[in-house]
């Protein structure tokens, strides 16, 4: 007979002697279950909070990015994170200041249906989002803001990775 070893956290089964199973995630292979805890997004929320910075904005919002508003020009590096870790679907819709169209802005639609938005507070009086759309993903990482994407992914994969003894 031979022992299976059983994550309770996230149901994942193996043989204790094999390596735990991993994950291609566009163009990253990523280990299906490390954490001891099921990731969530609650549980990414200050994960990202703190990874943010100048670095992982969008170089066209920099100039607007400030500590008071870290969620300035994250979202879609933040966004493609989210997708990565949980799953679900990419958004866009677009952001209106005085009716008319100024940007666009990314959020997440969980496999559950459930929407979240982990950069929506960046926004001033005035700038509204309008519509959204479920935007298909190309495989691979992004052609735009392709460093920011990287760094901010490194930051969130590094702070959910286990700590390991010295």
């Amino acid at each position: 007979m031979v022992a299976v070893e059983v994550n309770a956290a996230c149901g994942e089964r193996r043989i204790p002697s094999q390596p735990r199973p991993r994950l291609p995630v566009n163009g990253f292979v990523v280990p299906l279950c490390d954490t001891p805890r099921m990731l969530n997004a609650e549980l990414l929320r200050p994960l990202l909070r703190a990874a943010w910075g100048p670095d992982t904005c969008d170089p066209v919002g920099r100039e607007q990015w400030r500590p008071d508003n870290p969620a300035r020009s994250q979202c879609g590096t933040t966004a493609l994170v989210v997708q990565d870790l949980l799953g679900g679907d990419l958004i866009l819709g677009e952001v209106h200041v005085d009716g008319a169209k100024a940007w666009n802005h990314y959020w997440n639609r969980l496999p559950d249906g459930t929407e979240v938005d982990f950069t929506s507070d960046q926004f001033g009086s005035g700038e509204v989002v309008v519509g959204g759309h479920v935007q298909h993903r190309p495989p691979g990482p992004p052609r735009r803001c392709r460093e920011q994407y990287e760094l901010l992914r490194q930051r969130v994969f590094t702070a959910l990775a286990p700590s390991r003894p010295a």
